[in-house]
């Protein structure tokens, strides 16, 4: 009789459970937009994400305050809803890494900077899943092959693509995971040991080798965000293997972008010029575009001593490219090409009728008149 009675609760509570599950879930604008951007799309329901968002605490920050610092342990994963945040690694600006309104519609892969702290956390959710590390354990093993696809399976299931045994084995679940990583990181993969597949380890394994903050995340004036505690979410790590699934889809993305980005294994769009974030060397950049106006604004030809001038600006400050290409056309509407050329192409003769010019169109082995 007890056993059956214990059946018949059992039955009522997952029954009450699954109808628990069906009820719809209401979500508030703001916690709507975040989902969609940063949930929806990777197969997370309203009822995990809704789950996830009621553990942290939105929080408004003030100009100049530091989310993480380079070197510190981080403590929390945060996401930035609103405003302006950006990275500094030794002191320099990662302008590719900035988070700013409508840093998501220019960048194809979306706003990999929104997120703080994730790489650490999926380092976290790793080590509470039983699993092999995502960074580089010293490991000695008579077989290399095994050892190398071991290698390859643990940062693979680290990212969440890959979910059998870390055996050794080059079976068809370590193939698929390699199929959907090469999907979604833009990545080739050529084989278990190539040197394609090798250099892509190499790239998550350096920057994964700490959980200490690989940069120092930096507010500037009305940023707001979620923070949720490590210590909050470890426990649903342990206990909630569906929810410990749900928060590897989500960060995975960013933290791929991020160390793509970082190693310029993405090449960079030569469309694409790279506004600077606001509240970040404004100043700077303000006495940079002043420079270029001075050095170019009058004149067609730029001259070398002024280049060298610019140049040696550009690398003490941190200028990146894309910011050199921004201000360019913002203050004296050349062209990068321009720049290198030392002139205004509308004050440059017609190349082929240069020497050059009649060398390359030359026959092989003919040779041009002096």
């Amino acid at each position: 009789f007890g056993w059956a009675m214990l059946k018949v609760f059992v039955n009522i509570f997952m029954v009450f459970k699954i109808l628990q599950e069906r009820q719809p879930i209401k979500l508030s604008p703001e916690e709507h937009d975040v989902y969609e951007e940063h949930f929806m799309h990777y197969g997370v329901t309203a009822r995990q994400f809704k789950k996830f968002w009621d553990m942290g605490e939105t929080r408004s920050l003030h100009q100049d305050e530091v989310l993480t610092v380079e070197g510190e342990p981080v403590e929390s994963v945060f996401l930035v809803m609103s405003g302006h945040v950006f990275r500094t690694l030794d002191g320099r600006h990662i302008s590719v890494l900035d988070t700013f309104p409508g840093a998501r519609r220019e960048n194809p892969g979306g706003d990999a900077g929104a997120w703080v702290g994730e790489i650490t956390m999926l380092q976290v959710i790793d080590s509470v899943s039983h699993r092999a590390s995502v960074y580089r354990e010293q490991r000695h093993t008579e077989d290399d092959e095994k050892e190398r696809v071991q290698r390859l399976q643990r940062t693979l299931a680290g990212l969440g693509f890959y979910e059998g045994q870390i055996d050794g084995q080059a079976g068809e679940q370590t193939a698929y995971a390699m199929h959907r990583f090469e999907e979604l990181s833009g990545l080739t993969l050529d084989g278990v040991d190539g040197p394609m597949t090798q250099q892509a380890e190499v790239v998550f394994e350096t920057l994964w080798d700490t959980k200490k903050a690989r940069w120092t995340a930096h507010a500037c004036e009305g940023v707001v965000l979620r923070e949720w505690k490590f210590r909050t979410l470890l426990p649903l790590c342990r206990s909630n293997a569906e929810m410990r699934g749900m928060l590897r889809k989500a960060f995975s993305q960013s933290a791929i972008k991020k160390t793509l980005v970082m190693h310029k294994l993405v090449p960079d769009d030569a469309s694409h010029q790279e506004r600077p974030a606001a509240g970040f060397g404004k100043e700077t950049l303000r006495r940079y575009e002043d420079a270029l106006h001075s050095a170019l604004g009058e004149r067609t030809v730029a001259l070398p001593e002024d280049k060298l001038a610019l140049s040696r600006f550009r690398r003490e400050h941190g200028i990146s490219d894309a910011q050199h290409a921004w201000a360019l056309q913002r203050a004296v509407g050349w062209s990068l090409e321009e720049y290198d050329l030392g002139a205004r192409l509308s004050h440059i003769s017609d190349p082929r009728g240069s020497r050059a010019g009649r060398a390359l169109a030359a026959p092989s082995g003919a040779s041009s008149p002096g």
